[in-house]
């Protein structure tokens, strides 16, 4: 008799200088989590420093001193990399254009985007809504720099890892929400990412992608002046910019007429999630990635892994994609 072929992969993510890896597996048609890990590097590691030998070196034993010391089984893994190192963009195009044209159409915003040829980007693209209506559909066009994807097949080809896939955070971030919760077709959802330096908020409609910003916590001269926002002052900017982007994109008025929030990354906190939550009238949650997503028996979870789930969304998104 055959054996079932094993399916799984790992996903892996980063933030400053927290490295996260979790591997996913298939077993009898669900998801299991058989590794968790996550460590501190001594110094942030930034990917547009594809220059810097020290820092690349050091990033790639990183992750082979990671993998070996939590036993990682699937050499197959997903990389996700910050949004903010990716163009994403949709644009309207006619329901009859030929893939050639859809491609050529690609290509042109790319252009006008960067203002650099398209010869310097690892581009893809996916087709999303159709509006019989006007006789238009959407693309979503994803586009990395050549020399970003090439330093990170260069860190991962000095690891035990095979690289299978390049993925964004608010995709990740995504994928993990519908493993775990229900999404009906035409909710409106918000996921907030809040980093130490920045959040990020993605609308979804849906399985559909709508949009994504980010602000950070700089001062005028763009430097990072070290002061995270207060809870208070902190629920105030998500709010506004949340219904500043529901303005904009005629998503409706306010944060009422969303149907969730949810809260994740590095720098939740209990008060903001509160604050939130005692002024709006919309379910607001921190994402939890492991709600349905099992753990196998023997793998070993510490006390922070458990006290904060919401910072493992990316990573387990990542490790979900395509197995």
């Amino acid at each position: 008799m055959a054996l079932e072929q094993r399916r799984g992969l790992v996903g892996v993510s980063f933030l400053d200088n927290a490295l996260y890896m979790v591997e996913v597996e298939v077993v009898g048609g669900q998801y299991q989590i058989n590794k968790i890990a996550r460590q501190t590097m001594e110094l942030p590691f930034d990917v547009r420093q594809h220059n810097n030998l020290e820092a690349t070196d050091r990033f790639s034993e990183h992750l082979n001193a990671l993998a070996k010391a939590n036993d990682i089984g699937f050499p197959g893994t997903s990389f996700s990399l910050d949004s903010q190192l990716v163009m994403v963009k949709k644009v309207p195009v006619d329901i009859g254009l030929s893939e050639i044209d859809m491609r050529e159409q690609v290509t042109w915003e790319v252009e006008q985007f960067s203002r650099e040829s398209e010869d310097k980007f690892n581009i893809d693209f996916s087709q999303l809504a159709i509006d019989r209506q006007r006789n238009s559909k959407e693309l979503l066009i994803v586009a990395v720099r050549k020399a970003i994807i090439d330093l990170i097949v260069k860190i991962f080809s000095a690891t035990n890892l095979k690289l299978r896939y390049v993925d964004v955070n608010i995709f990740a971030a995504f994928r993990a929400i519908q493993a775990n919760y229900e999404i009906q077709k035409d909710e409106k959802i918000a996921l907030v990412d809040i980093s130490q330096n920045k959040v990020v908020l993605s609308l979804m409609k849906g399985s559909e992608f709508i949009l994504s910003n980010e602000f950070t916590f700089q001062n005028d001269s763009n430097e990072q002046d070290g002061a995270f926002p207060t809870e208070e002052e902190l629920s105030k900017l998500i709010s506004k910019e949340i219904r500043r982007l529901i303005l904009d994109h005629k998503l409706g008025e306010n944060i009422e007429d969303l149907d969730r929030v949810f809260l994740f990354g590095e720098m939740v906190k209990d008060e903001v999630l509160e604050t939130l939550q005692n002024f709006y009238d919309v379910r607001i949650d921190k994402a939890n990635p492991f709600r349905r997503i099992r753990f196998s028996s023997n793998v070993k979870i510490d006390e922070v892994t458990w006290a904060k789930p919401e910072t493992f969304v990316v990573s387990i998104g990542s490790a979900l994609r395509e197995i």
